[in-house]
């Protein structure tokens, strides 16, 4: 079967990878982004693969559209525009609107390499740290995104309880408004600076992408909010939430229900275009508790180590 993907960016691509270990035909990308045309984007043989624009589809062969897109107001345009390209409404396969093809796509890739990234390196040896030494308490993630880092977490600490807490909704508008009241050039300029950035992600995907689902506390919603009446102890936290409020909350709800020895790991600490990480770290410092932070060599983590 020979496939187009709607898409050229970071979806389409995992879509890329899946097509790569089946017997169907990568014909090539379609995308509205004129620049992506240019882009290199190459097969297992290192082969180039086109990029064209929608309107050149009329000039080629194919069986199937799979339109990566999952944010829901985009990917309903593209379909919307395909029908516009008199492309059969039979052709059209959405990741979107297919649960199944979604989570059979997107579950099984990761983009972190077990064995040479060196955040994950650092979160294997400080789980068998907390075992060896018999740190108590359970884990979680604020921030969860697709749950590739996620995953990892419920790998390496398989015996005890990963809550999961994520809007899967994108960036809260009043975070990203007291975000944009600290006027830094860094952020604004930046492609985080939208509220649409993460929306699209599924929950059912990353249960679907978890070693031990059964052992995985999902917290969709708000943060702190998905916490009220959480009164649980952890051993490592990973907070994940990119902008100075959440992430503010999260050292406030988790720093004291840490147990001693334990590790709030810090994600984008070192990011250039999120600076609210480390303005949320020092406003927490403000607060009388002083931090003991240490690098995991990572360029861009901080790991917290509660004493």
């Amino acid at each position: 079967m020979q496939i187009l993907i709607f898409g050229a960016g970071g979806n389409g691509r995992i879509c890329k990878a899946y097509l790569e270990r089946t017997e169907h035909e990568l014909v090539g990308f379609l995308d509205n982004g004129a620049k992506k045309r240019h882009f290199s984007i190459k097969n297992s043989f290192g082969e180039e693969i086109p990029v064209y624009l929608p309107d050149e589809i009329v000039n080629l062969q194919y069986d199937q559209v799979w339109v990566s897109n999952t944010k829901r107001n985009e990917a309903l345009e593209i379909k919307e525009q395909l029908g516009r390209l008199h492309v059969p409404p039979e052709k059209v396969r959405m990741l979107l609107e297919d649960q199944a093809f979604m989570i059979e796509i997107l579950a099984g890739y990761n983009q972190y390499d077990e064995f040479t990234d060196p955040r994950i390196s650092w979160l294997r040896n400080f789980a068998d740290y907390a075992k060896e030494n018999g740190l108590s308490g359970n884990v979680a993630e604020c921030g969860v995104c697709w749950g590739e880092f996620s995953y990892f977490i419920n790998q390496y600490f398989q015996d005890r309880l990963l809550y999961l807490f994520d809007t899967f909704d994108g960036f809260s508008e009043q975070d990203l408004k007291v975000e944009r009241s600290f006027e830094e050039s860094d952020f604004l300029n930046s492609k985080f600076n939208n509220a649409q950035l993460f929306t699209g992600t599924s929950e059912q995907v990353v249960l679907a992408r978890m070693r031990h689902p059964e052992n995985c506390i999902l917290k969709k919603g708000y943060f702190p909010e998905t916490a009220t009446g959480l009164m649980d102890t952890f051993c490592f936290v990973n907070l994940d939430m990119d902008l100075y409020q959440p992430t503010l909350a999260g050292l406030q709800f988790f720093y004291e229900k840490m147990c001693p020895g334990g590790v709030i790991l810090l994600h984008d600490y070192f990011h250039k275009e999120l600076p609210g990480v480390k303005r949320a770290v020092k406003d927490f410092e403000k607060s009388g508790v002083k931090l003991c932070k240490l690098p995991i060599g990572d360029f861009c983590s901080i790991a917290v180590v509660v004493p």
